[in-house]
């Protein structure tokens, strides 16, 4: 990432903070303090949950992690992270290209024009895990074609409000 797409990642992410901000303030302007708590505690998990993930050490991951939603807007991304001791930089180069095909292939076949949830949930038993939970009832898992022989896939899980995909790195 060279000086000019860093600083136009960086103008994106804060316009998207500033958002959040202002939704804030406008509910506590109106005098709906609640809302306003709830979507602070919203921005506080959201930026917590980045902050886990700017502590892996795969720092390509991390990089395309942090800047794909900013690029993905009918995507609602959320981080689940749970660090571990255990190495997880020599699967770097290996977790962007398995998240990269992964989100093509979502978003290529996403049913809506609306933003759709995908938590991505990264942890450590025995061998690291990055699991993709994509909230879209009306995938066709049998449409991804191109996920069924990826090295790393794990399982894929087809429950009634969302897709599981689990990715394996050992």
């Amino acid at each position: 990432m060279d000086s000019s797409e860093f600083l136009e990642w960086l103008r994106m992410y804060r316009h998207d903070l500033m958002n959040d901000l202002q939704l804030v303030q406008g509910y506590a302007t109106m005098g709906k303090h609640d809302a306003s708590q709830e979507k602070l505690q919203q921005l506080i998990e959201r930026l917590n949950q980045e902050r886990l993930v700017q502590t892996l050490d795969a720092p390509l991951f991390v990089r395309w992690l942090l800047t794909f939603p900013l690029q993905e807007k009918l995507v609602d991304v959320q981080f689940k992270v749970e660090l571990d001791e255990a190495a997880i930089q020599p699967f770097d180069q290996a977790m962007v290209a398995d998240s990269e095909a992964v989100i093509d292939q979502l978003t290529y076949n996403q049913s809506s024009e609306e933003p759709v949830l995908l938590i991505v949930h990264i942890y450590f038993e025995g061998s690291w895990y990055v699991e993709y939970e994509w909230h879209d009832p009306e995938l066709e898992v049998n449409q991804l074609q191109k996920l069924q022989d990826m090295k790393h896939r794990e399982e894929v899980i087809q429950e009634e409000k969302a897709t599981r995909f689990v990715f394996k790195y050992e």
